[in-house]
């Protein structure tokens, strides 16, 4: 039942800022985590340039690379200097520096329970707020 409530809270309080992030916060070349655009839209539009590109007698070469870490590390002074940057209110900034603080958490597996481990951070996965949050950052 905690999970649930903390999502409706955290979508409740998120909504206003996450329509503003949509509108001013990600750019422009922004495809993931985005409503109404994903990552199929992004490589249909590079596919059709691609092709574009090689019927005009071009070639086309790619890099694809990862990101280093993972989906939910995050260096949050910066993010939070970067949502001040795109005009945040610092309503916001407040309740995101304080969502945003260093969480203890345990793994169970096969009915072991590890030691404690501080996650600090990190846009949390499961949020609400983690995809538009890694967006900007």
């Amino acid at each position: 039942m905690g999970g649930v409530t903390s999502k409706v809270i955290e979508r409740a309080i998120g909504n206003p800022l996450l329509a503003y992030l949509q509108e001013k916060g990600f750019g422009d070349r922004q495809w993931g985590f985005r409503h109404l655009t994903g990552a199929r839209d992004l490589v249909l539009v590079c596919v059709s340039r691609w092709i574009a590109a090689i019927c005009k007698g071009f070639k086309v070469g790619l890099y694809l690379g990862g990101i280093i870490g993972d989906f939910d590390n995050i260096f949050k002074d910066y993010l939070l200097a970067k949502l001040h940057s795109v005009g945040v209110t610092d309503q916001f900034l407040d309740f995101l520096n304080a969502y945003l603080v260093p969480r203890v958490e345990f793994v169970t597996v096969e009915g072991a329970l590890s030691e404690a481990m501080e996650l600090t951070d990190m846009c949390f996965q499961g949020t609400v707020l983690g995809p538009a949050l890694w967006n900007v950052f």
